[in-house]
């Protein structure tokens, strides 16, 4: 597992700004649709509330708002690219998201200066019945030759296991999603609640 820290807020916000110029659509359908398939066995309403955090053009947002019609979904970014997302620092608490969703999503979690902290916000802002999906996929685990921050604004990796692990001391691990797409084999949504 590897960390990079930032000298200051500024140097980390140029980092995610070069990101930015890179950005392409890093979910897909398929994993959508096999999370969707998970909330609604589990349990979570067709009605369901959701976020999706570092969610930049607004694919994923779309995504869950097609498949599950009757659904509110709202995306954050730094630096929003679609209309669908609104500007805000996925890392901070917001009074009026605590305990309102049914789900967060996010596959930026590689993109946090502090991961612990940030996943333990997103716990924060799903119901007691809640879950946060994290998407870990291979790229999220850079051979440790490569400097960091990758450039794409990359400052955190780890194998799987350090994420589950990671999430382990701080939530309850509910399962795990295995997402196979053509273009990005080996996707993983660890699904994350709350410790009772």
């Amino acid at each position: 597992m590897r960390l990079h820290k930032f000298a200051s807020d500024a140097e980390y916000l140029d980092c995610q700004r070069h990101r930015r110029r890179q950005r392409d659509p890093s979910v897909s359908i398929n994993e959508v649709l096999r999370i969707c398939d998970w909330l609604q066995t589990h349990g979570v309403s067709p009605r369901c509330r959701g976020i999706c955090h570092g969610a930049s053009l607004g694919n994923e947002v779309r995504l869950f708002r097609d498949t599950l019609p009757n659904s509110e979904v709202i995306g954050t970014d730094l630096i929003p690219l679609g209309s669908d997302v609104i500007e805000w620092d996925f890392r901070k608490p917001k009074p009026e998201w605590i305990g309102r969703f049914d789900f967060v999503y996010s596959n930026s979690l590689d993109h946090v200066r502090d991961p612990k902290a940030t996943v333990k916000t997103w716990l924060g802002q799903v119901k007691p019945s809640g879950v946060v999906l994290v998407c870990w996929s291979r790229g999220h685990m850079v051979p440790s030759e490569f400097e960091m921050p990758r450039p794409g604004g990359d400052c955190f990796e780890a194998r799987l296991d350090e994420y589950i692990l990671m999430m382990e001391r701080i939530g309850v691990i509910r399962d795990l999603i295995y997402c196979k797409t053509k273009v990005k084999p080996g996707r993983m949504v660890i699904v994350v609640g709350k410790q009772r």
